[in-house]
């Protein structure tokens, strides 16, 4: 009988570790993640998500300005494959961890644009600073931010280059270095919005919400319209609702 009952409990542990392993797969942790950053997992599972959260997210950060809710601007992004990107400033093998795992994280979704990390000439820089300089490069005094991305676009809406301004002090803890970077490096992909939507910013559902280390089921959907989907450069909010309402991302 103890046998038996040995044998079950082996067979349930089993079942328990087989169960938190395929939670892991399924909550998107990115393969070459150091495994030293702590991971915060999706509240939300993507079967749970509707079209209407969906397109509400995607509008919320393409559309609208972070800091303005109420703003306006036409769907921007990068066409030009891959987008480089150098490191500037104090750089250490953390930062450089840390950024390759977004990268590869983004390159598995996206299709049309890759990304890739160069020692000089990038497209898009980031820029390691202090504080001060990080605030005088803003020109406003929002002294809680941590970094701050910047875009150039042309008169067809392309992303031509782009600039990250993080404080060296998101570098004292892999948390705050991997969340600043993945969420200020999706602004500069053409996310300028943060998440307006009904949930709130109190959820933890998207790196434009909240200090998450991956993409979500909302950041790779939007990833998914904005990169993959042939969405129209400079589409106004309505015609790219039209435009997704006949070509709705898989």
């Amino acid at each position: 009988m103890k046998g038996f009952v040995g044998v079950v409990l082996v067979v349930i542990g089993a079942i328990v570790l087989g169960l938190l392993l395929l939670s892991g797969l399924r909550f998107g942790i990115p393969s070459g993640q150091p495994s030293s950053l702590p991971f915060l997992p999706t509240a939300i599972p993507a079967q749970a998500i509707s079209k209407e959260e969906y397109w509400e997210y995607f509008s919320a950060i393409t559309f609208h300005k972070a800091g303005n809710k109420d703003s306006s601007a036409p769907l921007e992004r990068w066409t030009k494959s891959p987008v480089t990107i150098e490191l500037t400033g104090e750089i250490n093998d953390e930062v450089i961890a840390n950024l390759d795992s977004i990268i590869e994280a983004f390159n598995v979704i996206s299709k049309t644009v890759k990304l890739e990390r160069i020692e000089h000439l990038g497209d898009l820089i980031i820029h390691f600073v202090s504080r001060d300089e990080m605030l005088a490069k803003r020109g406003r005094g929002e002294e809680q931010i941590l970094g701050w991305a910047h875009i150039n676009t042309d008169s067809s809406c392309t992303i031509g280059s782009a600039d990250i301004y993080l404080q060296n002090q998101v570098k004292d803890r892999d948390y705050a270095l991997h969340s600043s970077l993945v969420h200020e490096l999706s602004h500069a992909l053409g996310f300028e919005g943060h998440d307006y939507g009904k949930r709130g910013c109190n959820a933890l559902t998207s790196i434009a919400c909240a200090p998450l280390l991956t993409y979500t089921p909302y950041d790779t959907f939007a990833i998914k319209v904005l990169y993959n989907s042939g969405i129209p450069l400079c589409s106004s909010e309505t015609e790219a609702k039209i435009y997704l309402d006949l070509h709705w991302p898989q």
